[in-house]
């Protein structure tokens, strides 16, 4: 996650680091209130394309996992959430 955050780093993380195991799983979950007009996912997705930017959602700061999730979730649904960052995971 070091490239995706800072512009220069003292190595090249794909060419000089060689991945040997997954020493932990982080299981993150995407959570609405239940008075929420959305039922499922792709009514959230579907919001989210039509108004770029306006659906946030929080994490435990910047760079945390729940953030680094967000933004993949986000990419990966191509859509803009809005990040916010509290001071730390609850």
């Amino acid at each position: 996650m070091l490239p995706s955050r800072f512009k220069t780093l003292p190595r090249n993380h794909e060419r000089d680091l060689l991945p040997v195991t997954t020493i932990a799983h982080t299981p993150v979950a995407i959570i609405i209130p239940a008075g929420s007009r959305f039922k499922n996912l792709q009514q959230l997705i579907a919001f989210a394309k039509q108004h770029p930017g306006k659906l946030n959602y929080g994490s435990g700061g910047a760079g945390s996992s729940t953030h680094l999730a967000g933004e993949v979730f986000a990419k990966s649904a191509g859509v803009a959430l809005t990040h916010i960052p509290y001071k730390g995971a609850v």
